[in-house]
């Protein structure tokens, strides 16, 4: 029992520092904590087989239906792999909302609205029909969101179309265009 609640631990511990950002977790904390009375080298092998067991099953993408499989291909006792069931059951869905998090591309657009405006004749503007089209983008970044205003003439939403299309051509023209 004391076997499954160290490697619980350990794979709880090592998942908070290396995948929840926990500053409080530190290796020296996880040894003195969970291995008191062993030698370095037993915590050592020990936190690489955790490590390479989470590495591998956010790898294999893991579904709880596997993994009792996965505790046979990677030889572990039966201690280990109740802690690796409980501790997945718990973390699965977690370690895979920050994986996403991670590659996720930054800034993020949240929103975005346009509207075309139109100029009129008065005193201080000689120039009348002058359409301008009005762009707003609502912008996360670093958890801030931010909005950005943009207003482009004519020439700007050409070369804003051409800019859109170059990129849709690097992407391998997964962007259609609607008659």
């Amino acid at each position: 029992m004391a076997d499954l609640k160290v490697f619980f631990g350990l794979l709880s511990g090592l998942c908070r520092k290396e995948y929840y950002d926990d500053a409080t977790i530190t290796d020296e904390f996880l040894r003195s904590e969970l291995f008191a009375d062993a030698k370095p080298e037993v915590y050592k092998k020990q936190k690489a087989m955790a490590q390479g067991l989470i590495s591998a099953a956010l790898d294999a993408e893991l579904s709880l239906n596997d993994v009792p499989a996965f505790a046979d291909q990677h030889q572990l006792s039966e201690d280990q792999a109740k802690a690796f069931a409980k501790f997945w059951k718990s973390n699965q869905s977690k370690l895979r909302d920050v994986l996403i998090q991670r590659t996720a591309w930054r800034p993020k657009l949240k929103k975005s609205s346009w509207r075309v405006d139109s100029t009129i004749k008065t005193s201080r503007v000689d120039e009348t029909n002058v359409q301008h089209l009005l762009l707003e983008l609502a912008v996360v970044e670093q958890g801030k969101e931010s909005l950005r205003l943009m207003s482009l003439d004519a020439a700007g939403v050409d070369r804003l179309l051409e800019d859109m299309e170059r990129v849709d051509a690097l992407l391998g023209g997964t962007v259609g265009t609607s008659s």
